[in-house]
């Protein structure tokens, strides 16, 4: 067992505040601290908190990752001082039989504070394998807890060879559950999630351990250098679960990732001083190193405080643009409201602070650059009272058990949960505190029921309202999938991703039909993945991902392309000759009738050679991939007879953009899009080099669409000529933007809250950026260069609109309309006052110049929605339609008619009685 271990380098001080179960100052308690082994510090990130309670201190745990460095006595304040290491460490405060968690001390920490813990259980467990596989592997066993969507680490406990583990004593919590995970080597454990046992109970819990597959990844900067110390994560789902096996890189670069399921479908990297990098893998393991490429990353440091004052909990929240993930960084206990950011991307930065007993602050700014650190202040705000309702959206009857989660939002976007969530009454009634006094967003959950999130508005009292929450119960998805019979039997698995309910690995049976339970309306990328096999000596492996909405009470069916239809042989070679790489994928992109984006991936074996089956009778657009970078491109039909192949070669990119205008300077704040004009299923996202260029490849079009954001210059973009084949340049001409403030606003005003999106005109979707209105509708000041852009405005209960508008000096104030959804209850009667069924509605909104119909076959609406043929009792409702005056129109089939105007009232139920006359 012989490792690493940090040794202490003494540089400055920082103060420790020990406080007791109540809070209180807790004078007479003792401060330990642990040296740690490298490999225990290397997991430890700064986002996640370890915690341990309990009498003494296990031997199990200290012989796992620590090694007893001093203890330091706390003063009649509750405080201690202690030297700042070169290195992190662990602290644990005790005092007679309390103990703190144990907490991570990091060198940039300027304080902590450690709280004891009175209630403790005992876990312990078995780890069964096969003979030999966990010996060599240092084993351990993590115990975390899991409240609310957050998890805290508990403790570590070491499996001897004779697979025991523990008895480890942990924390007892009131609330939440347990979740255990083994590591160990090259072999992998489904992790197990149980409940909590009684205060001082014990917890048996036993792995079945299975032989894992190993990956080795390189990482480099973007000069090609390799990074060293960087974690090496890959991921896969078990049993709904997300699980992960890590290493970290040597002075090479490399790092072998050990014991991961086949179903690996994502690597992730992070490195202190760089910005994380992840891609998605699916035939794993590869015969070669992958490589990663990590940009350096900026600092930013800050302080939360509430009316001046430092907050000691608090949430910050970070993101570039809907591009980019949203990051955060928690502050627990801490005594000056300070925190700090080392893995910042470079350009503008959004960030806002949040808490459980304030509203969000305002959303600050930040620009970030090389070599300098960039500081903020984040004021969070006094909170609103607010209420609502919960009721069964088909009876109307109250939803007692249902339970309200406040969030972080910005401009009615929930962000996530920031406070505990609170139970309604008997009545379906609730109330909430510290709600943010511009905008909010709340979940919604009950059992059975799908959850519904929901927005306030405020009254002239300032109080928020959230109204009468309707919700919709679970459905049950059927689903048919045409693929041929040998295909299921070779271990194809469905998956639901990217909406409300996410489904991962379905086995799909022989008769090709599943039904999954409890799942929500709503939109998703539906996946079939298909077990990698060999060839080539290597893994490859097939995927298909397609985009479509679930409407209440639909079911899908499916045609995946394998099993039948038409068949593509790829031939692929790189342009000297050589074999393709390992890596090498092929992706195919087409749009179904409905408009559906079908892609499908495929690894390439080294002699380039692959056959393709089963795929639809379209035109498919061809992309050859290797780590990311696109190497080559064709459109091909399918239409006719076959056989259909097509020949990739993988050689540099063709299109060169060169940006004027701009000093060198700002290259690394510059983010690029490219997309082709008029086809769809490709975009280039690129940064700008030290050159001042992005390279591409140039699909098979005409034009292409290249877009430029940056901090200082805007958003500025053109449309190109180009050329099909040869290389190619294009300078690109940066000039200084212009102010525009894009205000959306209803009949009755202004409006807060509406989701923004600005896109190039003519370029096929690629866009600038995207925001919230503000509470005086607007979106702020918006840097656009000169030329013709297109903006989309959407939000909850509003008719999502798009503009085409024009930028020209020295652009300005622009309002926009958004309509308030409203509903039509119709009646349609003879003279004598019967129900007429069957009767044919039409409806022309009289603003939009636009037909209901028509909105129907968009896809604008649904058919539960909208009714345009009376029903048996002679009633029509559409639900859903901007608020306004219609033309109207009712006939039967003989030919009796009759037509007028009527409106439709917002966020209300409108009545139209239509009479005919038979």
């Amino acid at each position: 067992m012989a490792s690493e271990r940090f040794q202490l380098q003494t540089a400055g001080s920082r103060l420790i505040r020990v406080l007791d179960p109540d809070g209180n100052r807790a004078p007479g308690a003792s401060v330990l601290q642990f040296g740690l082994w490298t490999e225990d510090v290397r997991s430890m990130g700064s986002n996640i908190t370890f915690a341990k309670a309990g009498e003494g201190f296990p031997v199990s745990m200290e012989a796992a990752c620590m090694a007893f460095v001093r203890r330091l006595g706390v003063d009649t304040s509750g405080q201690t001082s202690l030297a700042h290491g070169g290195f992190p460490t662990m602290l644990l405060a005790s005092r007679g039989d309390q103990a703190s968690p144990l907490a991570l001390d990091e060198p940039n920490h300027i304080a902590l504070t450690l709280r004891l813990a009175a209630a403790t259980f005992w876990a312990s467990g078995r780890v069964t394998a096969a003979e030999g596989s966990l010996s060599a592997a240092r084993p351990r066993v993590q115990a975390l807890w899991s409240d609310g969507g957050n998890m805290t680490v508990l403790g570590l406990a070491l499996v001897d060879e004779s697979g025991i583990w523990g008895p480890l004593e942990l924390p007892w919590q009131p609330r939440g559950s347990l979740e255990f995970r083994l590591f160990a080597g090259d072999t992998y454990a489904t992790p197990i999630v149980c409940e909590f046992p009684a205060r001082s109970g014990k917890l048996l819990v036993d792995f079945q351990a299975s032989q894992g597959l190993k990956q080795t990844v390189r990482v480099i900067d973007e000069h090609g250098d390799p990074v060293p110390n960087a974690r090496v994560r890959i991921l896969w789902r078990d049993d709904g679960a997300w699980c992960f096996s890590e290493a970290w890189t040597a002075e090479s670069g490399l790092a072998g990732v050990p014991g991961f399921k086949p179903s690996a479908s994502q690597v992730e990297v992070v490195a202190s001083g760089y910005q994380p990098n992840w891609a998605q893998i699916i035939g794993m393991p590869l015969a070669e190193p992958m490589t990663l490429v990590l940009l350096r990353a900026a600092s930013i440091v800050g302080r939360v405080t509430f009316e001046g004052e430092p907050v000691s909990d608090f949430l910050v929240l970070y993101w570039v643009d809907d591009d980019s993930p949203l990051q955060r960084v928690y502050g627990q206990d801490s005594l000056d409201g300070q925190f700090s950011i080392r893995s910042a991307p470079f350009g503008r930065i959004s960030m806002m602070a949040a808490s459980a007993d304030h509203a969000e602050s305002a959303v600050q700014w930040v620009t970030t650059t090389s070599g300098e650190e960039s500081s903020v202040d984040l004021e969070l705000l006094a909170g609103a009272g607010g209420g609502g309702r919960v009721v069964d959206g088909a009876t109307g009857v109250a939803i007692s058990s249902a339970t309200i989660e406040l969030g972080v939002s910005v401009s009615n976007q929930y962000l996530g949960q920031r406070q505990d969530p609170v139970a309604v009454d008997a009545g379906g009634y609730f109330e909430l505190v510290a709600v943010g006094a511009q905008s909010a967003s709340i979940r919604v959950r009950a059992p059975g029921y799908v959850q519904q999130m929901a927005n306030a508005t405020f009254g002239a009292d300032g109080q928020a309202s959230f109204g009468v929450i309707s919700m919709a119960k679970y459905q049950t998805l059927k689903v048919s999938c045409s693929v041929s019979d040998r295909r299921i039997t070779e271990g194809l698995q469905f998956w639901l991703d990217g909406g409300p309910t996410q489904i991962a690995g379905i086995p799909v049976p022989e008769t090709g039909w599943l039904e999954i339970d409890r799942v929500a309306p709503g939109h998703y990328s539906l996946g079939l993945l298909e077990q990698s096999r060999k060839q080539d000596s290597i893994w490859i492996s097939d995927s298909i991902w397609i985009t479509r909405h679930l409407h209440p009470g639909e079911d899908w069916q499916v045609l995946f392309p394998w099993g039948g239809g038409k068949s593509l042989e790829i031939h692929a070679r790189m342009a000297d000759g050589s074999d393709v790489p390992y890596n090498a994928t092929v992706q195919l992109s087409v749009s179904d009738e409905a408009d559906h984006t079908i892609t499908s991936i495929h690894s390439i074996p080294p002699s380039g050679v692959r056959l393709i089956e089963g795929l639809p009778d379209a035109d498919l657009l061809v992309t050859f991939f290797l780590e990311g970078a696109t190497l080559d491109l064709a459109r091909i039909s399918l239409a006719g007879p076959g056989p259909h192949s097509i020949n990739l070669v993988g050689c540099e990119a063709g299109l060169v953009v060169k940006f004027l205008g701009i000093p060198a300077e700002e290259y690394p704040a510059c983010r690029v899009k490219i997309a082709p004009v008029g086809l769809k299923g490709w975009v280039a996202k690129l940064n700008v080099n030290p050159e001042g260029v992005v390279r591409t490849h140039v699909p098979p079009t005409e034009s292409m669409a290249i877009c430029l954001i940056h901090p200082s210059y805007g958003f500025q973009g053109a449309i190109h000529p180009v050329k099909s084949e040869g290389e190619q340049s294009i300078e690109f001409e940066v000039t200084d933007p212009y102010s525009v403030q894009i205000v959306a606003q209803d009949a009755s005003g202004p409006v807060s809250g509406v989701k923004w999106v600005l896109y190039l005109a003519q370029s096929q979707g690629i866009h600038f950026g995207v925001g919230f209105t503000d509470a005086e509708g607007s979106t702020g000041e918006l840097l656009l260069g000169e030329g013709t852009f297109t903006l989309t405005l959407s939000r909850n209960g509003y008719w999502h609109v798009e503009h085409d508008f024009e930028v020209s000096p020295p652009g300005g104030r622009m309002e926009f309309a958004i309509r308030r959804l409203g509903n039509l209850a119709v009646a349609v009667l003879d003279g004598a006052g019967n129900r007429v069924p069957g009767a044919r509605l039409e409806f022309e909104n009289l603003e939009y110049g636009e037909r209901v119909s028509d909105w129907l076959a968009k896809g604008r609406l649904t058919s539960e929605a909208v009714q345009l043929v009376s029903d048996a009792t002679g009633g029509a409702n559409l639900v859903g339609l901007p608020h306004g005056q219609y033309r109207w129109s009712c006939s039967l089939p003989g030919g009796t008619t009759a037509g007028g105007v009527c409106t439709i009232p917002p966020g209300e139920w409108g009545q139209l009685e239509i009479r005919l006359e038979l």
